[in-house]
């Protein structure tokens, strides 16, 4: 699959480890206008990033599930800069019940001030615990806690580096473009807190 180039933007990839070592990732990207992504300003983003999972992220997810580090990488161009942080300790989820099954998630969705698939992100939570979950759905003060730390996403971890979250579009209409477009997100909402799934998760089958 063809690169495509996305400027001033950095992919940061969180990964997880669950009961049975199986590797989950969480990607995420950061638009920074006019300044754009060098090794230290990356370096600092994952630094942001486990941050929030050590304050945030982890006290919603079940101590089954840990955070190891953080990779963030500059999009620009295809041989640009990549940095990994390692999480030293490694950060363990909170909540002290088993996990659910990996495939097992609840979808946040990512809005941007425009229509249309190319303008709306996802993002699908890692470590859902068995007492947040009654039948098919999430447990409503649960699904609000995942989103305010999506939330803080968009209006905390950006600040100190004058970036901010951002949806990524590299392909319209089944073609790629011929530059990638990021559009900064303005807000996360919950569609509902029906349970969704990520089959790739499951041990055996890939991130």
């Amino acid at each position: 699959m063809a690169f495509v180039a996305v400027p001033e933007t950095a992919q940061v990839t969180m990964v997880y480890t669950g009961p049975n070592q199986n590797r989950m990732v969480n990607v995420y990207h950061f638009t920074r206008p006019t300044l754009g992504w060098d090794p230290d300003a990356l370096g600092d983003l994952a630094e942001a990033m486990l941050t929030w999972e050590r304050d945030i992220g982890s006290t919603q997810r079940s101590n089954q599930i840990v955070c190891i580090g953080a990779e963030a990488r500059d999009l620009s161009v295809q041989d640009s800069y990549v940095v990994s942080v390692a999480a030293i300790p490694p950060i363990q989820g909170s909540l002290t019940t088993p996990v659910l099954p990996a495939n097992v998630t609840l979808a946040i969705s990512l809005r941007t001030p425009f229509a249309g698939r190319s303008f709306r992100g996802r993002t699908y939570w890692i470590g859902l615990s068995e007492g947040a979950v009654q039948g098919d759905f999430v447990q409503s003060g649960t699904a609000q806690n995942i989103l305010a730390a999506v939330r803080a996403l968009i209006e905390d971890v950006p600040q100190p580096l004058n970036a901010q979250l951002a949806v990524v579009s590299r392909y319209h209409n089944g073609a790629p473009r011929g530059v990638g477009i990021a559009t900064p997100v303005t807000s996360a909402v919950l569609v509902d807190t029906r349970v969704d799934t990520q089959r790739r998760r499951l041990v055996g089958v890939g991130e």
